[in-house]
């Protein structure tokens, strides 16, 4: 098995630990999974009360999640999808390097996928192994800022706009819509105008439109269609024209996905057993909706921006406006930890300078969904949110009896 080079291996020896927990019989399915972690110096101090390391239960399905700080195993074990979950987080060298069924092979197709490398390997739990009757509300998720606005560079749009020539000031992506998707991204604020100039559908921020907004969205859609463990939620903000919009990108194929209305539930009330489960895995909200079947972004949202162009005062209003009494479990908590530029400088080092502040802010917020600035930017925040997210998620994930998770 080729494993990826942010967390190959260069022990000699591989060491494992017995779990207490014993396979059930009769109900599980054929295969048996043994998890194997290299022997490191890590492993030798912290393995014992770090993680369980090992087991053998019967499965059906085996998952490797990619993280920063290391690597995670799901194995799932019946219909009821009962989860065994290993989570060597607490140490960077203890590494994945093998899982194999009772025979001794390597079950390379069930992990493969998970193991590529780059942003393709998304670093996230998925929410299909989260228990089924977590409402959408108490999910954790990492959110884009003004996702389209990747599209304010010359290489994408030319010089067109007023983006591209000085991206500074309007660019707050680097990567385009799946590329985010990709690395983590399941909550996107996308801005779309019919650009007079160009006749089309663009991205817009400010004054400034660009890029080819029917074509990436599509795009995000399918990649949504295609990755059903996941709930995606997009926000629209439609101006000038932009109307026709949804009717041009919705296909039969995403409308067959599309999270609706039940009854007077707003969207953070609807439990994964009843979306995600049933196929059911994308949710629209749209700023200014255009009829009571549709999810109204104001009233499914507590959410607010700080427009700060400094962190002590964006971190202050974070802890004021999503203390734990003001956040209502019928809303998606959104918590915006952009800021804008200051005078002539753009956003980028504003939010690597205040990375640290930032997280550790968010971190003692209650779960949501962290909106922010340049995905997958390794300088800023990003790490640390995919952290807290994952650390919250892992809460609800239903563990059987006798496996520890550490984080």
């Amino acid at each position: 098995m080729v494993m990826p080079n942010s967390i190959q291996s260069t022990a000699v020896n591989t060491q494992s630990f017995q779990a207490e927990q014993k396979p059930s019989e009769g109900k599980l399915g054929e295969k048996t999974a043994q998890h194997i972690l290299t022997d490191s110096k890590a492993l030798e101090t912290a393995s014992k009360t770090d993680v369980e390391a090992n087991s053998t239960l019967k499965f059906k399905e085996a998952k490797v999640v990619q993280s920063e700080g290391g690597a995670s195993v799901v194995v799932r074990q019946n219909s009821e999808s009962e989860q065994l979950y290993v989570r060597p987080k607490s140490y960077r060298d203890a590494l994945l390097t093998n899982l194999v069924n009772s025979d001794g092979v390597a079950a390379t197709n069930a992990i493969s996928e998970n193991l590529s490398t780059g942003v393709n390997s998304s670093p996230l739990i998925k929410h299909s192994l989260l228990n089924p009757e977590t409402p959408i509300g108490k999910l954790s998720m990492l959110g884009s800022h003004d996702a389209g606005t990747f599209a304010f560079s010359r290489k994408e749009s030319g010089v067109g706009s007023l983006g591209s020539l000085v991206p500074g000031q309007f660019k707050t992506q680097n990567l385009n819509l799946v590329q985010q998707a990709e690395a983590g991204a399941t909550y996107f604020d996308i801005r779309v105008t019919l650009s007079k100039s160009s006749g089309k559908h663009e991205f817009f921020h400010g004054p400034s439109s660009a890029g080819d907004a029917e074509k990436h969205v599509k795009d995000l859609l399918q990649h949504a269609v295609n990755d059903s463990d996941n709930i995606y939620l997009l926000k629209f903000d439609l101006k000038k024209g932009g109307s026709d919009f949804l009717e041009k990108v919705l296909t039969e194929d995403v409308n067959s996905h599309l999270i609706k209305k039940d009854n007077d539930k707003n969207i953070a009330e609807l439990k994964l057993s009843d979306t995600l489960h049933k196929g059911k895995n994308i949710g629209l909200m749209l700023k200014a909706p255009g009829d009571d079947d549709d999810f109204s972004y104001k009233q499914e949202t507590h959410t607010k921006w700080a427009d700060k162009n400094n962190v002590k005062d964006t971190v202050d209003f974070l802890k004021e406006f999503h203390q734990e009494s003001t956040v209502s479990g019928n809303k998606l908590n959104i918590m915006q930890t952009n800021m804008p530029g200051k005078g002539t400088e753009s956003v980028k080092p504003l939010l690597t300078r205040g990375a640290e502040e930032l997280a550790n802010t968010v971190k003692d917020l209650p779960p949501g969904i962290i909106s922010g600035d340049y995905i997958g930017l390794e300088e800023g925040p990003y790490g640390s949110y995919m952290d807290i997210i994952n650390a919250n998620n892992d809460s609800l994930i239903n563990k059987p009896k006798g496996f520890m998770t550490k984080i």
